[in-house]
């Protein structure tokens, strides 16, 4: 199963709750070498290249991505900032995952005006919120865990050879 490249406008949290997950980011600023589908096209803010198998005649500037894989499993939670591109494979084993979109509060300021920090409190109690609605039995676990910093994925630089895999 596979969920093509894309980018959210928002950021988001991914929590792995079992099963393992493997994921293909990228960085902003990449619309070129990822060929991004037009406006006003049903998948604007998609990738039109296929990863796992990149038609370079057709795509060319794809050789020139910038991408690195990370695989995620239990307990692990990847924060995707606002339009960093990524793309979920699941060719392990089942998985039950849970993603965390910010949102947007009132009297907020304009997204341009935004700082770091202020993007990072939405998102908290944003993830605080919905996981405690969700189960709030086990809520504590995954806060317990992001505050001792144990959710680290494993990161390494994407081999475009071994993407056809």
């Amino acid at each position: 199963i596979v969920m093509p490249n894309h980018y959210d406008a928002t950021d988001n949290m991914y929590v792995i709750a079992w099963g393992r997950k493997r994921a293909i980011i990228g960085e902003p600023g990449q619309l070129d070498a990822l060929y991004r589908y037009p406006n006003g096209h049903p998948l604007v803010g998609s990738s039109q290249v296929n990863l796992t198998e990149p038609d370079l005649d057709q795509y060319p500037q794809f050789k020139d991505a910038r991408l690195r894989e990370v695989i995620v499993g239990p307990g692990d939670v990847l924060y995707l900032p606002a339009w960093w591109w990524h793309q979920f494979e699941q060719p392990f084993e089942d998985t039950a995952a849970l993603n965390l979109w910010s949102r947007d509060r009132d009297q907020a300021p304009d997204s341009h005006m935004r700082d770091k920090s202020v993007r990072e409190h939405v998102l908290a109690d944003h993830l605080e919120e919905s996981v405690t609605q969700l189960d709030r039995k086990d809520a504590g676990l995954v806060f317990d865990a992001l505050a001792n910093g144990e959710s680290s994925p494993h990161y390494a630089d994407v081999d475009q050879d071994k993407l056809k895999q």
